[in-house]
């Protein structure tokens, strides 16, 4: 670097980092919200498709969209691409809205990288869940195979209403305003499931569910003496864990059949259970399920984002359980736990020290 660059470039404040960037630049980037990405790259892509003036060709939605089928061939990077496609001109404003507004408020709260779980994940468990449920109620009355509901879709609204639920969190600590607010969001959607009985509307009842439910429990921190479940080893096995399950129940009505097929319903559904941070703390009974729940589709199928998806889920939980046994080795078994502040030795108000 020339030296007159090196003395304006000092004197902005902006030292280069490894690899010739910045550090104001690195935190810049840091801080600019994913809501604001997420809304420059909405309005890109419309620009880029011309989805601004006409709905997405059936090309885009086949390349670009996401639904069961694309977790079926492997092509689970659409889900990447399926929020920032609008799946109809009129629809532009309204999306806009809801993702400055709903995921916004969400961001603003828990921060970015809860928002970016959130922003896919809502999109992937509205897919995984849906079809399952609209395919039994289906069934029940004409027959319709999955095929006939799981066809590719685009849009965020799924990934909006999932940030609402999970900005409301759990029920049990809904009051005041945000219990008149989650009862008109839960009037709103099951209204339109009712009247216009659409399978997006469903997706959208569901993605406010898995916020509210599972993201939400998984922002609760109202049990004492119970350690803090954030964006960790534990944190991440548990969103693992229950996407494992989501994609076994699915997979379930695909290719299991005979006692396969209410087994890997049972075991999907145990491991989302088990992925709310209040029913199970013990690592090695979570590892040791989802060892046995991922052998079980193995006899149906050989997935290899079922391999991957539960790999992952029991390398973070068994690195938690490594990290939780050496605290407790260590001398300090509350260490790492929402602890309440105790009396400290010279009588105030504080943290006690541990004297060696």
């Amino acid at each position: 670097m020339p030296p007159n660059w090196a003395k304006i470039v000092g004197a902005a404040g902006m030292t280069p980092a490894h690899g010739g960037v910045s550090r104001s630049t690195v935190r810049l980037v840091r801080a600019i919200p994913w809501t604001t990405i997420s809304l420059v790259a909405i309005l890109t892509v419309a620009l880029a498709t011309g989805t601004l003036a006409h709905p997405p060709s059936p090309e885009l939605l086949k390349n670009a969209g996401f639904s069961l089928e694309q977790v079926r061939a492997g092509d689970v990077w659409q889900l990447f691409t399926a929020n920032y496609i609008v799946d109809h001109p009129n629809a532009m404003l309204s999306s806009l809205v809801l993702v400055a507004v709903m995921v916004g408020a969400y961001e603003y709260r828990y921060g970015v990288r809860w928002t970016v779980v959130v922003w896919f994940a809502g999109t992937l468990a509205a897919t995984l869940i849906a079809v399952p449920i609209w395919h039994v109620a289906v069934v029940a009355f004409d027959g319709t195979p999955v095929s006939a509901v799981a066809t590719a879709e685009v849009g965020s609204s799924a990934a909006c209403w999932c940030a609402a639920g999970a900005w409301l969190g759990w029920p049990s600590v809904w009051y005041g305003r945000v219990r008149v607010l989650a009862a008109l969001a839960i009037g709103a959607l099951v209204t339109l499931l009712i009247v216009h009985h659409t399978f997006t509307d469903l997706e959208h009842l569901v993605a406010f569910g898995t916020g509210a439910l599972f993201f939400g429990a998984l922002h609760l921190r109202t049990q004492p003496r119970v350690r803090d479940v954030g964006w960790d080893t534990a944190g991440i096995g548990y969103v693992l864990s229950a996407l494992l399950g989501l994609l076994v129940i699915s997979l379930a009505f695909i290719a299991a059949d005979g006692w396969l097929f209410p087994a890997q319903i049972a075991g999907g559904s145990a491991l989302v259970g088990i992925s709310l941070p209040m029913l199970l703390r013990d690592r090695r009974l979570q590892i040791a399920l989802v060892l046995a729940v991922s052998l079980l589709v193995s006899l149906t199928q050989l997935n290899v984002w079922i391999a991957l998806v539960a790999g992952a889920a029991v390398a973070c939980l068994w690195v938690d359980h490594r990290q939780v046994g050496r605290i407790g080795r260590a001398g300090h078994p509350g260490a790492g736990l929402s602890e309440e502040p105790q009396p400290a030795p010279n009588g105030r108000r504080g943290t006690a020290e541990v004297r060696r």
